[in-house]
C-alpha cells in the first residue's frame, strides 16, 4: 500500500515549482512557506492524479508496486507482496507540513480515507499454535489511514548549483481499520483458511503488526526513489527562491 508515499511525491513536486511548468504553484521562503506548499499541493491534484510524464511522476490512480518484502532483523516472519495495484490514494489529505531547510529535513503528515488494493503474495508466519505458510491472490482494503513521514537529504553541488540528494525516509503509518482476503492462505484448507481470516479482520487493531509494516516498507521504497528522481533535476536556488 503505497499511498503515503504519493503523498510525499506530491509535497516534493510542490515545492519544486520554480523549474516546473506554468501550472504549478510557486512558493518563496519566509513565514508562509509550508502553508503555501499545502495549498499548491491541493491545486495539483487533478494533474497528479493522472500523472506528469514529462517529469516522470507516476499517476496516483491506478498506482503499481512490483514487489514488496517485510522480513525485519531478528524475526522469523517474511511477508512478499508482488504485483499490487492500488486505488483511493487520490484522496489523501496533507494535515502537518514542516520544511526545515537549515537541516535538508521535511516532516509530512497525511491522512487517506479509504485506500483498495489487489496483487498477490507470499507468507511464512510461525506462530506458537502452528505456522502460516501461504501464497496466492491477496485483496482489500484500509480506512482512515494516517502517515508521518520524514525525508532528510543533503546538498551535493553540481554545475554551480545546489541540488537535493535524499537519503532517508522514514515513515510511520497507523491504519485505522482493513478488511483482507488472502486466498490459498492454507492451501486446500479452505475451512481454516476461512476461520484465520475471520478472525484476522474481526479482530484488525490486534494484526496492525502484519499489515503496517507492509505499507511503511512499500510506501518508503518509492517516495524515496521519487523523489530524488524530481530533485536531481531541480536546483534548490529555484526550488525555494529568496522572497521579494
Amino acid at each position: 500500500m503505497a499511498s503515503p508515499s504519493l503523498a510525499v511525491l506530491c509535497v516534493v513536486l510542490a515545492t519544486a515549482a520554480a523549474q516546473l511548468p506554468d501550472f504549478i504553484p510557486t512558493c518563496e521562503r519566509g513565514n508562509g512557506l509550508e502553508d503555501c506548499i499545502v495549498k499548491a499541493v491541493n491545486e495539483l491534484r487533478p494533474r497528479i492524479n493522472k500523472g506528469i510524464p514529462e517529469l516522470d511522476v507516476p499517476a496516483l490512480e491506478g498506482l503499481r508496486i512490483d514487489e514488496v518484502v517485510v522480513s525485519p532483523a531478528g524475526s522469523s516472519y517474511r511477508i512478499v507482496g508482488r504485483n499490487l495495484l492500488i486505488s483511493g490514494a487520490e484522496n489523501f489529505r496533507v494535515f502537518r507540513l514542516k520544511a526545515d531547510l537549515p537541516r535538508n529535513t521535511f516532516y509530512i503528515g497525511v491522512e487517506f480515507p479509504d485506500v483498495k488494493y489487489t496483487g498477490q503474495y507470499t507468507m511464512n508466519i510461525p506462530t506458537p499454535m502452528m505456522r502460516i505458510n501461504g501464497a496466492g491472490f491477496v485483496n482489500g482494503n484500509a480506512t482512515s489511514i494516517r502517515a508521518n513521514a520524514v525525508l532528510e537529504g543533503k546538498i551535493v553541488k553540481r554545475d554551480g548549483k545546489s541540488y537535493y540528494n535524499f537519503k532517508t525516509l522514514d515513515l510511520d503509518v497507523k491504519l485505522g481499520d482493513y478488511k483482507i482476503r488472502l486466498d490459498g492462505l492454507f492451501r486446500d484448507n479452505k475451512f481454516l483458511e476461512d476461520l484465520v481470516l475471520s478472525m484476522i479482520n474481526e479482530r484488525s487493531k490486534e494484526f496492525a503488526w502484519m499489515a503496517e509494516p507492509l505499507a511503511e516498507r512499500a510506501a518508503s521504497q518509492k517516495a524515496l526513489a521519487w523523489a530524488n528522481k524530481i530533485a536531481k533535476n531541480l536546483p534548490i536556488e529555484d526550488m525555494f527562491p529568496e522572497s521579494a
